[in-house]
This record gives structure tokens, C-alpha cells and sequence, in this order.
């Protein structure tokens, strides 16, 4: 691995433990290693294996995918901001949108194509305004989704029954992920073992 990418990995450690606000010794005892062997992980000198890796961002609490992808495309690592030129937006979003599972694909189809009676830009605001509240309000509110799910679906008067259903394993898993992470004190938490699905 040459220097310049050796730096980009490195960035993906300490850019995101800043990110969590977590010290290094906490994250050391959190991942059961020294400080030595974070601080060189930060440093580039060495890296840790896939399975450390999944480890720092469970420790964290946070979402791997944005720090991976600054790495593997270096240039869209702020695509977030809303001062991007239209061109740009356009190929950083065909680059994310390649990178998504096929499930994933399907349910983007589906806020965009589906004829489930609401504006596709009125639920990426609300996505938007969602992801803006903190965890415990984001946690009350997806678990009063998924509870009222499970009504109309019993009742069987979902406005969409025959199109791609939402994937319940992985909604519960995050439902709970998202409980821990606030009675710990956490601002968020990481799914990297249901990324692929």
C-alpha cells in the first residue's frame, strides 16, 4: 500500500473516533488493545484486521459505510454539502448509488418509482429531518413505524402489499442496536454486519 493511501486509512480511524468523541484510551479498553496500537493505527504505521476494523466502528457507534467510502473515493468524502455543483452531485450520487446492495436499489426504486401516494422529495425531507433528531427521538419514532407496520400488515391494508417489504430482521436488530447505544450513552450505532444486505 503506498503513503498516500496508507494516510487515507488512517484517516478513517482517527477521523471517526473524533467524530464519536471517544478517547483513545477508552477505545483501547472498548476494543481490548493498547493505546499504542490505536495511536498506530491512527498513524498509518499498521491496520487493523477486517475484524478489529468492524469492532472500532461497534465501539463508536457509528455507521462504517461514510468512512469506507471516503476512502475508496477520496473526491466525495463531503458529498453532503449542499454547495456542490449539480455535475458533481450527479456523479457522486451514481457512484453511491453503485455501491448499494440490491435490496438497497430496490427500496430507493421504491421511494422514487412506487405508487405509495407520497412526494418522493416530501420523504427524502423527512429522511432528512429524521436523521437530524437525536438518537432516543429517532429510536421512539422507528419503533412506532415498525409497530404500525405490523397492524396494517395483519390487517392487510398496506398501501403497497405486492412491492418490496421492508426487511424485519434488520429493522428489530436496529430497533435494539439503537436502545443500547442510548442507555449507553452513545449518539449512534453501527449495523456493519447488515451492511450487504
Amino acid at each position: 500500500m503506498d503513503d498516500s493511501r496508507k494516510k487515507r486509512f488512517a484517516e478513517i480511524w482517527w477521523k471517526s473516533r473524533a467524530d464519536a468523541g471517544m478517547t483513545q484510551e477508552r477505545l483501547a479498553v472498548e476494543l481490548g488493545v493498547s493505546r499504542k496500537t490505536i495511536q498506530n493505527w491512527e498513524s498509518g504505521a499498521t491496520s487493523p484486521s477486517l475484524y478489529q476494523g468492524t469492532e472500532w466502528f461497534r465501539a463508536l457507534g457509528l455507521n462504517p459505510l461514510p468512512y469506507y467510502l471516503s476512502y475508496v473515493f477520496p473526491d466525495a468524502s463531503s458529498s453532503a454539502d449542499s454547495s456542490k455543483e449539480s455535475g458533481e452531485l450527479d456523479a457522486l450520487l451514481a457512484e453511491a448509488i453503485h455501491s448499494l446492495p440490491a435490496e438497497a436499489k430496490k427500496r430507493l426504486l421504491f421511494i422514487l418509482w412506487a405508487e405509495h401516494g407520497s412526494s418522493p422529495t416530501a420523504v427524502f425531507n423527512i429522511i432528512n429531518a429524521y436523521l437530524q433528531l437525536p438518537l432516543l427521538d429517532r429510536y421512539k419514532i422507528a419503533d412506532s413505524i415498525y409497530k404500525s407496520y405490523q397492524i396494517e400488515s395483519e390487517l392487510d391494508a398496506l398501501v403497497c402489499p405486492n412491492m418490496i417489504q421492508p426487511d424485519h430482521e434488520m429493522i428489530l436488530k436496529s430497533i435494539e442496536l439503537g436502545k443500547q447505544a442510548i442507555v449507553e450513552g452513545s449518539h449512534g450505532y453501527s449495523m456493519a454486519d447488515e451492511d450487504d444486505k
